[in-house]
């Protein structure tokens, strides 16, 4: 079971080397950063990031919530992972994909997607498709120096 916090009206859940997001209605600045924020304390971890976002629920973010993922992304062209949505109505589908096309037009990425799916399970099979090869979700540990 996921031990979910509340941002807002929207829920998140760190696993190990993966963010999950559950999104309800609109998605603003302070929501946007806590999630992000989540984001980064994975890659310092593992070095790669998972972000599973239900969108079933999802409205717009707004153009400040845009405007700081476009930022964050250019601010973090290192940053390995893949995002993978699931769940979203035929609307919600063309904007997500107009938002991300538009910010992998600015911004070189080494991550992969996003990619759209109908069910988690699906967006979970992605997600252990595109995990580094031969890695479970194993956290980076900084090598000790010579003992003394």
């Amino acid at each position: 079971m996921r031990d979910w916090q509340l941002i807002g009206k929207h829920r998140i859940c760190r696993e190990l080397d993966v963010v999950y997001w559950e999104s309800h209605g609109s998605v603003g600045l302070d929501e946007i950063r806590q999630f992000y924020a989540l984001a980064e304390g994975v890659l310092a971890q593992y070095r790669w990031v998972g972000l599973i976002i239900d969108v079933r629920d999802a409205g717009l973010p707004s153009p400040e919530a845009r405007r700081f993922i476009a930022n964050w992304e250019q601010r973090h062209p290192e940053s390995e992972g893949v995002t993978i949505c699931f769940g979203a109505s035929p609307l919600m589908l063309v904007i997500a994909r107009l938002i991300f096309h538009a910010i992998k037009m600015l911004t070189p990425r080494r991550s992969s997607g996003p990619f759209f799916v109908a069910t988690e399970a699906e967006a979970q099979a992605i997600l252990s498709a595109h995990r580094p090869a031969g890695r479970s979700p194993k956290p980076v540990i900084a090598p000790s120096g010579p003992a003394k």
